[in-house]
């Protein structure tokens, strides 16, 4: 029986092919972005990470004193925190420390630059993986002077050395260094990626290869450390973390220097491998549940017009004897058939969807890039299909059976004029109204956020900029006067290659996503300590960086006068000199770092502020230091700026040639123009305002036609009575008024609904928005505008087409 009516349903589809085809192409569009958002959501939120009890395994990190604010919440941590806490946890059971490096990869015939990552000996326990072939890391080769071995991950090994089997047990050359390969780490495998890990540092897109940490029994040096740890089975989170909270008291007991930095927190690696990216993710999850309900609405009104044109037929088998309940299996099958083929087509449409999204957003959001059509996809589409099918379906067969349909076949005209009806359909277009305007405003928003943006400035010009990256082996430049003296022969070699107009080193890059900080004392000023003393920015650059970069400063730029023996000069930025030196100059004035070998500093000048994460930030206190006066940390990876009339993409060889004319080992690395970093810097804001916007767009077509077809169905409801009022003398404006009348309080009564909804739901969107309100006047006045003229087009068309009724028809037929 219920195949039978499965045929059936196919068949009427069938031979009303315009209807079936518009019915499936719209629940394929508000289905298919479902799914895909769907898709998507589960990669990065929902499906279990890759590792064997996942939810025991965490991130730890420092917390910056609550009086400091640098833009984000999570800080590297010092060896001697990694050693306390790996020492004295009673509810970790393993700890692992690790930090991302690069490496040149030297073969005889070329030198690679490949990201990698120094990891403790417990790094690969704590995620309980196994390699695919060879071992991991031993105790005794994490130490200083044995740290010889790497672990390499399947992509290199694939794409370097041809999947050969035999390379297990063999050396290779790694920073001009004889490293042995003792293990290939399963395909898929390449934690940490950077867009999992926090912006307070930086990590690769995707690791390639792993060697030892060699943490030296009393650490020195710079807080650079990435901490994860495995709980004992067991312990709860909860518990974990007040362990790690009696650690750190125990640890500032024994060194009260500790005091105010020292302050761990621990993060569910789930939470962590989200990132920033969840909110951002839940809110298009939303917006696409929104496009779902319109696209239901829009449905229902399709089978309800449907419906009312087949009620003599409902009609007749009601009188034959036919239940309510047989009239609503036949109209739900037919709900239900329709969802099923809107499902599939839309399971076609979001494979597209989701590859769009990952060509284009794939290296900013974690994990994006193993969303992919699985079971669980399928599944999802097969429930979704059933749930919209019945929410579309069953409203319509409620209405129609419940309705006197024995009385319809009585009455003279055969007009069914059921009031139910009428006002359930005005419901849904009002709903549709309403939504639509939610999404309109909300995209609004963030379009004109991510416009603000594209005009702020980053503090530098980015036009005819480039950037490149070269990594030194320690093997042959282990001082930071060997350091600086190759950088500085790279730079004179430089201008040499055609276009290039200047050159200079920095590190870190101006928003290349990552940023040292160091603690600091103003001379004459009385003496703070722990976590009461300035924090600032610290930034080692070459003396035309300024000039290269075209940033602003006021006083002198650094000179090659400024060398290793010179008095030590700093250069800070204005939010620096605002904060510390209000109202004077702050160039003469004296400052010192903790570290003696960094005392008494004169500031030479005050530059514009530069933006390290992305153009929404407010620039904190920043200083810059020269190259040639044995900065901190390691200069080993530096980034070169260079202003060019050219395109970078054709320099890179020219480029390649040119440092290699210094040190033939030395590869070139990441050239791109400092346009693309300003651009990516825009990747999360470029994503909700494209999704919103696309998605207000699909909302407003899908309101459109359901504000088309409601009043196309009141004009021909009403085509007699139309018909009266013209042949006594009513003219077209009179009947475009009738029509509007009826339809403007529809409309009216969404936007209204909408217009408050959307004020309530604007302050969810205040962390999105940048250089506006969130209930910006321009955008809350502009949206409702559009939809209303939007509006009033759908219903001219059948009220301009109820002004050629023939008067004569109709009172011919009366």
């Amino acid at each position: 029986m219920f195949w039978k009516e499965i045929r059936g349903v196919l068949r009427s589809l069938r031979n009303n092919l315009g209807f079936s085809t518009l019915t499936v192409g719209i629940l394929a569009l508000g289905m298919g972005a479902s799914i895909a958002v769907f898709a998507i959501v589960n990669a990065v939120l929902l499906r279990p990470l890759p590792f064997p009890d996942a939810d025991r395994v965490f991130t730890i990190w420092d917390v910056p004193p609550p009086q400091m604010n640098l833009g984000f919440n999570e800080l590297p941590l010092h060896g001697t925190e990694f050693q306390f806490i790996a020492g004295h946890s009673r509810a970790l059971e393993h700890v692992a420390a690790f930090k991302s490096d690069q490496f040149n990869l030297n073969s005889d015939t070329d030198s690679e630059r490949v990201d990698g990552v120094r990891a403790s000996a417990d790094f690969f326990k704590v995620l309980g993986l196994s390699p695919l072939s060879g071992r991991t890391f031993l105790a005794e080769e994490d130490h200083p002077g044995s740290e010889h071995e790497v672990v390499l991950s399947y992509n290199l090994w694939r794409r370097r050395y041809a999947s050969d089997p035999a390379l297990v047990g063999k050396a290779i050359r790694l920073n001009s260094e004889s490293f042995t390969v003792i293990g290939i780490m399963p395909e898929g495998f390449t934690f940490p990626r950077g867009a999992e890990m926090p912006k307070s540092f930086q990590f690769p897109k995707q690791a390639e290869l792993w060697v030892p940490l060699a943490l030296a029994s009393v650490p020195r040096g710079p807080s650079d450390l990435a901490l994860i740890a495995r709980s004992r089975p067991g312990v709860s989170s909860t518990q974990a973390t007040s362990d790690l909270s009696q650690t750190r008291d125990a640890l500032l007991q024994q060194d009260p220097r500790w005091k105010g930095w020292a302050n761990f927190k621990l993060v569910p690696l789930r939470t962590q491998v989200a990132g920033d990216a969840k909110p951002r993710l839940l809110m298009v999850a939303g917006a696409v549940l929104f496009v779902l309900l319109i696209t239901c609405g829009n449905v229902s009104n399709l089978l309800l017009t449907r419906s009312l044109g087949r009620i003599k037929d409902f009609a007749v088998r009601a009188a034959l004897g036919a239940r309510r309940v047989d009239l609503i299996r036949q109209l739900l099958t037919e709900s239900l058939v329709l969802a099923l083929l809107g499902s599939s087509a839309g399971l076609l449409l979001s494979v597209l969807i989701v590859r769009a999204v990952q060509q284009l957003f794939s290296p900013y959001i974690p994990r994006l890039a193993d969303a992919h059509l699985d079971l669980s996809v399928v599944a999802f589409a097969t429930a979704l299909a059933f749930l919209v099918g019945i929410i579309f379906g069953v409203f319509p067969a409620l209405q129609l059976s419940g309705s006197n349909l024995i009385e319809y076949l009585k009455s003279r005209e055969q007009k069914y004029s059921g009031q139910s009806v009428k006002k359930f359909r005005n419901a849904l277009v009002a709903g549709q109204i309403a939504l639509s305007l939610i999404l309109v405003i909300g995209a609004g928003l963030l379009v004109r956020s991510f416009i603000d943006l594209l005009k702020a400035d980053p503090g530098f010009q980015s036009g005819q900029l480039m950037t490149m990256e070269v990594t030194l082996p320690t093997s042959r430049y282990s001082t930071s006067e060997a350091m600086a003296a190759i950088h500085q022969r790279i730079l004179d070699r430089l201008p040499s290659v055609p276009g290039v107009q200047s050159a200079a080193v920095v590190k870190p890059l101006p928003l290349g996503g990552t940023q040292e900080e160091t603690v600091f004392e103003i001379d004459g000023r009385p003496k703070v300590s722990g976590d009461a003393m300035p924090v600032a920015s610290y930034t080692i650059a070459s003396p035309d960086f300024f000039k290269t970069a075209n940033i602003p400063l006021h006083g002198r730029a650094f000179s090659n006068a400024d060398g290793p023996n010179a008095p030590p000069v700093v250069i800070i930025s204005q939010a620096m000199a605002r904060q510390f030196w209000p109202g004077e100059d702050a160039v003469g004035h004296v400052m010192s770092l903790p570290d003696p070998r960094w005392q008494h500093m004169t500031i030479v000048g005050v530059a514009g502020d530069v933006k390290k994460f992305a153009l929404s930030d407010s620039p904190g206190p920043e200083m810059y230091v020269p190259y040639t006066q044995k900065p901190y940390p390691s200069m080993l990876t530096m980034s070169f700026v260079l202003r060019s009339n050219r395109n970078p993409r054709g320099m890179t060889n020219e480029l390649q040639q040119a440092v290699k004319s210094v040190d033939p080992e030395l590869p070139v690395a990441n050239v791109q123009p400092m346009d693309e970093l300003v651009s990516r810097s825009l990747s999360a804001q470029r994503l909700s305002a494209s999704v919103l916007g696309v998605f207000s767009i699909v909302a407003l077509i899908l309101a459109v036609v359901g504000i088309y077809g409601v009043i196309s169905y009141m004009v021909n409801e009403r085509n007699h009575e139309i018909g009266v009022r013209i042949a006594l003398g009513a003219q077209k404006q009179d009947v475009l008024r009738l029509v509007f009348s009826q339809a403007t309080t529809l409309v009216a009564t969404g936007l209204g609904c909408g217009f408050v909804a959307a004020v309530l739901l604007s302050r969810l969107l205040t962390s999105f928005v940048y250089g506006i309100n969130a209930t910006d006047p321009l955008t809350f006045t502009i949206a409702p505008v559009a939809l209303l003229m939007a509006a009033s087009l759908a219903i001219y068309v059948p009220a301009r087409r109820a002004t050629g009724i023939d008067p004569m028809d109709t009172l011919r037929n009366e």
